[in-house]
């Protein structure tokens, strides 16, 4: 059964109770964090980009969201987003998909810009 992960469901050493050696949600969360929205400057972890994330033997999905839709960089960053997964230990597919986000996600997003 595909295991959810929520953000405040892991356990204390990160893992997110999947079958021992696979990845967690903190290891995904962590290679997501070193990619960025090139146009803003700040990862799509720390913009809240990152959504409905799912683990399940080693293959690994998300939605990414997109502060724009019809974002021109929305391949780019959906490319640097898979790759760094990927090469995580144990993982051995990525399902990524793309949306754009709602007005109010989009106000969050730039309200963490503004305090940073």
């Amino acid at each position: 059964m595909p295991q959810n992960t929520t953000p405040g469901h892991n356990e204390p050493d990160g893992h997110t109770g999947g079958a021992p050696g696979e990845v967690s949600e903190a290891q995904v969360m962590e290679a997501l964090s070193h990619v960025d929205d090139p146009e803003i400057g700040l990862s799509i972890v720390e913009l809240g980009m990152v959504r409905d994330l799912h683990i399940d033997n080693g293959k690994v999905s998300f939605v990414l969201a997109l502060t724009v839709p019809g974002c021109p960089l929305a391949e780019f960053m959906s490319k640097n987003a898979r790759d760094a997964v990927k090469a995580l230990p144990g993982v051995t597919d990525v399902a990524l998909t793309t949306r754009g986000m709602t007005d109010q996600e989009r106000e969050e997003a730039f309200r963490r810009i503004r305090r940073t």
